[in-house]
């Protein structure tokens, strides 16, 4: 026969610590999720130093929209085509591209990048 130690605890038996901490990861889990699942917003004044660095030699990358000496599409169109999006830029600049030098970014000036895209939107 198995003895069991019985102490006092605060928190109960331990069906009930296990219930309370079965409630205290759920809660932490119910706040931590949402904020991870957020993707990054990313910094739209880098991402046009950006734009300018890596991008202007092919791109209009300002907000003028004026003739490139390449077929390369200026930002303000790209940023007026219906399906560019966040998530779309994001992905775009995050893998390699045959004709274009620059792709293959970190996450972070992907969204820095598709963020200042975004800002070039018409209102």
């Amino acid at each position: 026969m198995t003895t069991r130690c019985r102490w006092n605890s605060p928190f109960g038996s331990p069906r009930d610590r296990r219930r309370i901490g079965a409630a205290v990861l759920l809660a932490a889990l119910s706040v931590a999720m949402p904020a991870l699942a957020q993707p990054s917003r990313g910094n739209a004044a880098r991402g046009g130093q950006l734009a300018e660095t890596l991008c202007s030699r092919c791109h209009v990358v300002d907000r003028s929209g004026a003739g490139s000496w390449t077929d390369a599409p200026a930002f303000v169109a790209i940023a007026a085509d219906p399906k560019v999006t966040r998530p779309w830029l994001r992905g775009f600049f995050q893998r390699p591209h045959f004709n274009m030098l620059n792709t293959d970014r970190p996450a972070g000036e992907a969204d820095d990048l598709a963020a200042y895209i975004l800002s070039l939107k018409a209102r």
